[in-house]
């Protein structure tokens, strides 16, 4: 026997449904406020193999390469993930008037508000600096019982040369460089996200860097080597 459902069964078992939001699949933008302006930052989700979602996060204007993020979820109108290689995590929910995700980035012990739409950042062109090319270690001493160590990672393509930094005892590996220039032997290295600036001067060949390093007002000698 057939048995028909009445209007107002129907309507209130949509009622009980989670809102279904914009599929998040696609390529995401938006910018995160910081104390030295705003950084743009795409996302782009994808649907994996195994029919979950997967993706990646970049940053085109620091000249960011793509990394990976984790735990991906959409469920009825939110969309979450995390940006393990910077300590990040998103939570949003979709506006449809919008036409965005609107949620919050948490950082470490910040959280700021972030807004995705659809698109793609464009990756802008970078000077070519030449003779830089490679990963420079280094040690701070910031303080006589603190010794930090410090690798920067210097590449240049066709878009031109960037530097990544990383510094494993802080935990604080992606920092770019905004500014990447040398002036017969000195370099300087600003990165305006961690508040910091490398001005050293090129010494053996050019396998060594000597200078020092001045983040948030102080100032730390560094020697930088270069690994063959």
């Amino acid at each position: 026997m057939i048995r028909t459902v009445s209007t107002a069964f129907f309507f209130a078992l949509l009622a009980a449904s989670p809102a279904l939001g914009e599929t998040p699949v696609g390529d995401w933008t938006g910018a995160v406020a910081t104390p030295t302006g705003a950084v743009g930052i795409a996302f782009h989700v994808r649907t994996g193999p195994d029919g979950g979602l997967v993706g990646l996060a970049d940053s085109p204007e620091q000249g960011a390469e793509p990394v990976v993020l984790a735990n991906v979820a959409a469920q009825g109108d939110g969309l979450s993930f995390d940006l393990p290689a910077a300590g990040g995590h998103f939570d949003g929910h979709w506006n449809a008037e919008a036409g965005q995700w609107m949620g919050l980035w948490t950082e470490g012990r910040s959280t700021l508000p972030l807004n995705l739409r659809r698109g793609r950042l464009a990756r802008p062109l970078r000077p070519a600096v030449a003779g830089l090319d490679g990963d420079w270690t280094g040690v701070i001493v910031a303080e006589p019982s603190m010794r930090l160590r410090m690798t920067y990672h210097i590449r240049t393509d066709q878009g031109g040369t960037t530097v990544l930094s990383e510094n494993p005892d802080h935990l604080a590996n992606g920092a770019t460089a905004e500014t990447v220039a040398r002036i017969g032997d000195h370099v300087i290295l600003s990165m305006n996200v961690v508040d910091g600036e490398v001005q050293a001067n090129l010494i053996d060949d050019g396998q060594v860097m000597i200078g020092a390093l001045t983040q948030a007002g102080q100032q730390y000698p560094l020697r930088l080597t270069r690994v063959p």
